[in-house]
């Protein structure tokens, strides 16, 4: 599998880990008053020992970013060799949000705690970022730059919320769940290509959202491509769908940073993929 290999793929890492270290910058560090605050993280880091380290960007008190940091290969460990080991969840597209909730259910209810976000406000900046480690906690302005990566078209996330909203019946029974997390691959048209289901069943719920083939996915050219100095490029995507109590549709999608996750992709030399 050929994905920006070589000297591009080495880049991308740096790249990576650059964005990532670069957060940090000019910190501070915090001393939490609220006792609840100083056990709910003793309490995650003695929860889950594969974490190392958290960092939670906040933009005007609403958390948007956040990357768990692997216990082998640390933020802290700059000299280290080897690709850095986290997990990034963009907090504005549900699908991340439906994953931190299921894997992490007490970093959810901490970053989003009234009492945790107050000492975002500590910063005179809207942006705002607090890492946390075992031992200490910091606050810093956020610098994450931002990259133009795939994203869906807004007229085409409210055409297909109107058209499962218009078509859902009480015929189309559940499997178990009601939501569904699909990642595509991203055509240079804006298209969907390759796909893998992420979470939910097949069945006749899965049929009446996608079809009963990946291909007859609505509305043609869903994306906004990645552009790469102005060229597109096939990439990655994420979309979430959750029938709600009500009876009607959330869509939710993204592109940014996803992982790799279709079994037995096989990249095309001539039409890489990119991943960010």
């Amino acid at each position: 599998m050929k994905l920006l290999i070589g000297v591009r793929s080495l880049a991308l890492f740096f790249i990576v880990f650059t964005q990532s270290y670069s957060l940090l910058g000019q910190i501070d560090r915090i001393d939490f008053k609220d006792e609840t605050i100083q056990d709910d993280i003793a309490t995650i880091f003695a929860t889950y020992e594969g974490i190392d380290s958290i960092r939670v960007d906040y933009f005007d008190g609403i958390p948007v970013n956040l990357d768990i940091y692997g216990i082998i290969d640390s933020i802290y460990y700059a000299g280290k060799t080897g690709i850095l080991n986290y997990t990034f969840y963009n907090l504005n597209f549900e699908g991340d949000r439906f994953w931190v909730k299921k894997k992490y259910p007490m970093v959810y209810n901490l970053i989003l705690s009234k009492n945790f976000v107050h000492y975002t406000t500590l910063m005179e900046s809207k942006t705002s970022g607090i890492l946390l480690t075992k031992t200490h906690s910091y606050i810093a302005k956020a610098t994450r730059f931002s990259t133009v990566v795939a994203t869906p078209r807004a007229v085409k996330i409210k055409e297909f919320t109107e058209y499962l909203n218009q078509n859902y019946s009480e015929a189309i029974k559940l499997t178990r769940d009601s939501v569904l997390i699909l990642q595509v691959v991203v055509e240079r048209e804006g298209t969907m290509g390759e796909t893998e289901l992420l979470y939910g069943e097949r069945g006749k719920f899965y049929d009446f959202v996608f079809g009963t083939k990946e291909s007859q996915f609505p509305f043609g050219r869903f994306f906004h491509p990645y552009l790469n100095n102005g060229t597109p490029r096939r990439s990655l995507a994420d979309i979430y769908i959750r029938l709600n109590p009500d009876k009607t549709f959330t869509v939710s999608s993204t592109g940014r940073q996803r992982k790799l996750k279709i079994k037995n992709f096989k990249d095309d030399y001539n039409n890489p993929l990119f991943i960010f």
